[in-house]
């Protein structure tokens, strides 16, 4: 299984214009900067909702007067770019139009001359132009050349290849700064009645509104990372009343995290960006209700996994090789764990262009 995702890169540096702008239009989305460029990660269009990621990006570049990249990645085997400048669809690419007829293609349209000029990169048309070319048998997952068009345009990689869903269920993006990442919700959510909750719920959080006591809620989880490299760096015996949670006695955390994710998934427990636990995972984490990326912490604590200490941080920011390799292996087995029993919640992949 491959990539599901789709996004609209702005280029202005102007977070609170884009966030106003979202607002306005009253969608539900993450907005992030990073650089000068902002991304949007709409709800709807991570549906692989063509239509309304051209009328996105149509809307934002003319009320930003800016320009957008619309951009959706189809199960790694297509993707699709729209470029709008102002309140037009300047450029449409497809990296395989034939897919969905059951007879794949040459990729069709994508203006490597416009697309660099559109963010200031004309030095690179011919990089570009070579990559829009690549049949995807050449490309091999088509994250991969995002991941390359996206550098040579000069937008961030990681932010690039992200959509609403992996942001809902945690997949932040290491090194980003609260300030550059928020959460938009369409008035219906901004103004939805309150329902009674524990004290840690959303509710409880200084009488914010459930859009922002979410972001609140979600930035209350500083070490997002540190916590789930703790715990594929240690294995553990569950409980044996809550082996049901995972299927398994024994295994290395991140498996065990990656499990957890697919029971919240499976069972449907993850709603408007919380989780509502049933009564087993609420005995097993202490927590009814929760954003999703706070899985980590409540895991590593209810394993009794200490968190990683200021050595081992020290370690990872300066690369120690040793350490890299343990959090890569554990990280790698997760995913083939999930894939062995076909059923990765959120398979994530972004192997480099040959």
């Amino acid at each position: 299984m491959g990539n599901f995702y789709a996004n609209v890169a702005l280029r202005t540096s102007d977070i609170e214009a884009v966030v106003r702008t979202v607002t306005a239009l009253d969608r539900h989305a993450y907005v992030a900067r990073e650089g000068d460029v902002t991304y949007v990660f709409d709800e709807q269009c991570d549906e692989q909702d063509l239509e309304d990621l051209e009328r996105l990006a149509i809307a934002l570049s003319k009320e930003l007067a800016c320009v957008a990249l619309g951009a959706c990645n189809h199960d790694d085997d297509v993707l699709v770019m729209l470029l709008a400048e102002r309140g037009a669809l300047t450029d449409r690419y497809d990296s395989n139009p034939g897919y969905f007829d059951g007879a794949p293609s040459p990729p069709s349209g994508g203006d490597a001359e416009r697309l660099c000029r559109a963010f200031g990169v004309s030095n690179k048309v011919d990089e570009v132009e070579d990559l829009l070319r690549r049949r995807n048998d050449d490309v091999g997952p088509e994250v991969g050349r995002h991941a390359a068009l996206c550098q040579l345009l000069g937008l961030s990689e990681r932010l690039g290849i992200q959509g609403y869903r992996y942001l809902s269920q945690g997949e932040l993006v290491e090194g980003l700064e609260p300030a550059m990442l928020r959460l938009v919700a369409p008035a219906a959510d901004r103004h939805r009645p309150r329902s009674g909750r524990s004290s840690k719920t959303p509710e409880a959080t200084s009488g914010l509104d459930g859009a922002d006591s979410m972001m609140a809620a979600m930035q209350a989880e500083p070490d997002l990372f540190w916590n789930s490299y703790a715990l594929a760096l240690h294995d553990v015996d569950v409980p044996e009343r809550f082996v049901l949670l995972f299927g398994i006695a024994h295994g290395n955390g991140h498996v065990l995290l990656t499990r957890l994710l697919e029971y919240v998934v499976s069972r449907k427990l993850s709603k408007d960006g919380w989780v509502h636990a049933d009564d087993l995972l609420a005995d097993f984490l202490g927590e009814r209700t929760f954003v999703p990326i706070a899985l980590g912490r409540l895991l590593r604590v209810a394993l009794g996994i200490p968190p990683l200490g200021e050595d081992q941080i020290a370690a990872f920011n300066r690369g120690d090789p040793e350490l890299l390799l343990r959090i890569a292996s554990a990280v790698d087995g997760a995913h083939a764990d999930a894939e062995r029993r076909g059923s990765d919640p959120n398979p994530r992949a972004a192997p480099p262009l040959d």
